[in-house]
């Protein structure tokens, strides 16, 4: 805003002021936002926040990688990958967590999935956690 026009120079100084403070403030905020994106992708938990209706807000490496795709946009896309998983999901999400055995040439895992709900611009959304427990279930038979 213009601080040399006589007629309204204090109101855009205040302004411009304003202005500087809006800017710093949402430059922390996507600093804070490239800080938490990097921890989510450097962890080994699959992470995935599911919005309403099974959008997918956000997912990790990680868990693409599990899932052995490269993009999504809502849950149902993977029916068919794995079915069973998806069960496993939509019941973590209603019950806070559940289990599912997967599969695949190399050959079974069990995992387990575990919820945390919270408020995002208004909206619930769900951010399930998915953990390889295969080795610590495999520890504990061995043990007994």
């Amino acid at each position: 805003f213009d601080e040399k026009r006589w007629g309204s120079k204090s109101i855009n100084r205040i302004l411009n002021r304003l202005k500087g403070i809006f800017e710093k403030e949402m430059e922390k905020i996507r600093e804070q936002d490239a800080y938490i994106a990097g921890m989510m992708e450097n962890i080994s938990t699959a992470i995935v926040v599911l919005g309403e209706h099974g959008a997918v807000k956000y997912c990790n490496t990680p868990f693409l990688k599990l899932m052995n795709i490269h993009s999504l946009s809502n849950i149902k896309q993977l029916v068919n990958v794995d079915a069973g998983f998806v069960r496993a999901l939509v019941m973590a999400c209603s019950d806070g967590e559940s289990r599912v055995i997967r599969e695949n040439e190399l050959g079974k895992s069990e995992y387990s999935i575990r919820r945390s709900r919270t408020t995002l611009s208004g909206n619930e959304i769900n951010i399930l956690s998915i953990n390889d427990i295969s080795k610590e279930i495999d520890e504990n038979e061995q043990k007994s």
